[in-house]
């Protein structure tokens, strides 16, 4: 088991800027991949299982891979929204919190450099480079060992 969890690392599959009106839903559905957001702007309720989570600016919001998801704008809402698979899957598993801890949502209004990063995926990403997919799985890497610290931190 141990040799699984050494080897997991998320894998970029696709990211974008989003922008919808007050009056935006996304009807549930079960996603075949994870997601990270990153609320610029805006505010929002997401459903991920069952479970509601009000997100508002400076949010970045996850949700698993296979997960039950769905979203209702409270108001106009722009963000940054990474889908990503797992170098490793077990069924029914929810790697990035088995591995790291990281839950649903955390708040980085205090560090800015968590929005900087979501840009710099999106901008690596479209950026047509020879080394954008360096790039991308850095930033990537990136969030993820930032969400991760925030998750062992106390509140």
């Amino acid at each position: 088991m141990d040799t699984i969890y050494s080897s997991y690392h998320p894998i970029l599959l696709y990211v974008d800027r989003y922008s919808f009106s007050e009056e935006w839903v996304y009807n549930e559905d079960q996603v075949p991949y994870g997601l990270l957001r990153y609320i610029i702007s805006g505010s929002a309720c997401f459903e991920v299982n069952g479970t509601k989570y009000e997100v508002k600016k400076d949010d970045v919001f996850y949700s698993p891979i296979s997960c039950r998801f769905s979203c209702e704008a409270h108001e106009r809402i722009t963000f940054i929204s990474a889908r990503f698979i797992g170098s490793v899957q077990l069924p029914g598993m929810d790697m990035l919190l088995q591995l790291w801890g990281i839950g649903q949502m955390y708040n980085f209004a205090s560090q800015p450099e968590m929005r900087q990063w979501f840009e710099l995926l999106l901008q690596s990403a479209v950026s047509g480079t020879n080394y954008r997919k360096l790039e991308t799985i850095s930033y990537l890497n990136l969030i993820c060992a930032n969400l991760a610290k925030k998750a062992s931190s106390p509140q």
